[in-house]
């Protein structure tokens, strides 16, 4: 939603968290989360990877969120397998 409304001021993605002014404190006791790498297209899309923390349940997982402009959207584990 932050990135959406980052593209509609600025007609693009944002490839910083710090551009997005949202507060991730809750995200981040658990999850490591990468700057968006944001991909000229077409179509415009980011891409975004959180890792999660030793220490707790999510640790040793990685996923990885990938928008295209226009709305698609996917969700990958480490293993590839589409969530």
């Amino acid at each position: 939603t932050a990135q959406q409304t980052y593209y509609q001021k600025n007609l693009n993605f944002a490839n910083a968290l710090a551009n997005l002014n949202v507060d991730l404190t809750d995200v981040l006791a658990n999850w490591t989360v990468a700057n968006p790498t944001v991909v000229a297209g077409p179509p415009l899309k980011f891409t975004c990877a959180a890792t999660g923390k030793a220490g707790t349940p999510y640790a040793g997982l990685t996923v990885t969120m990938t928008y295209n402009l226009g709305g698609a959207k996917t969700l990958v584990d480490d293993s590839g397998k589409t969530m």
